[in-house]
């Protein structure tokens, strides 16, 4: 006859259980925080593409022979020019030296003849950051045109 309570073995496999549900809940947990940060940073990108997408728009960027040209931004609320010197050659050298920055590229590929007949500049956008998740660099693009 066995008296009142639970056996080591019991306790064992309750406590095992428990552990493995623990992981479970863990791991999406922190799958979770992961996606929300990867989450946090495009669209940083997409705050620095709408800023320089806005000043093409507005003539305070682009025109004139230029075919490309780099801008660097600190992130935030509202993302930050930075001017640094000497200027990045390429974004993903300046991302190896600064990760917590957004480099973005403009490109000036020349005049396009709209439907209507109306000559128009086309610009592509691209803002690349290092992403903190997994060490890799990630872009987003965009065009524009005036």
């Amino acid at each position: 006859m066995r008296s009142q309570g639970l056996t080591l073995i019991e306790v064992l496999l309750a406590v095992l259980i428990l552990l493995f549900v623990s992981l479970a809940v863990f791991g999406v947990f922190t799958g979770g925080f992961r996606g929300n940060a990867v989450s946090q940073e495009a669209v940083q990108a997409s705050e620095v593409l709408s800023t320089l997408t806005a000043q093409i728009a507005q003539h305070t960027i682009g025109g004139g022979n230029f075919t490309q040209a780099i801008y660097v931004y600190q992130p935030g609320p509202s993302p930050t020019p930075l001017s640094p010197n000497p200027p990045p050659s390429s974004c993903s050298s300046f991302l190896q030296q600064h990760p917590g920055d957004y480099c973005a590229t403009v490109t000036n590929e020349g005049n396009v003849t709209l439907a209507s007949g109306l000559q128009q500049q086309l610009y592509e956008v691209q803002a690349c950051w290092k992403t903190l998740a997994t060490g890799g660099m990630s872009c987003e693009d965009a065009t524009t045109f005036f």
